[in-house]
């Protein structure tokens, strides 16, 4: 997992911006960042047109299946 990459150091409460190129570098960054503040019990709020929330949705049902 990339928690010990830069942008997981962060604190309850920080807000971050990600600029992108792609929509695949973008969820590349946000589907494990928001994953990991779900886990945790945190609220995420991420502001992106339909398509991409959906996207986003369909990456996150896997990554927080727990047996």
């Amino acid at each position: 997992m990339l928690r010990n990459f830069p942008l997981f150091q962060f604190r309850h409460g920080d807000h971050i911006c990600v600029f992108y190129q792609s929509e695949i570098a973008l969820m590349e960054v946000l589907t494990p960042y928001i994953a990991e503040g779900l886990r945790k019990g945190e609220c995420c709020f991420c502001v992106q047109k339909s398509s991409t929330a959906k996207r986003l949705f369909d990456n996150l049902r896997p990554a927080l299946v727990t047996s």
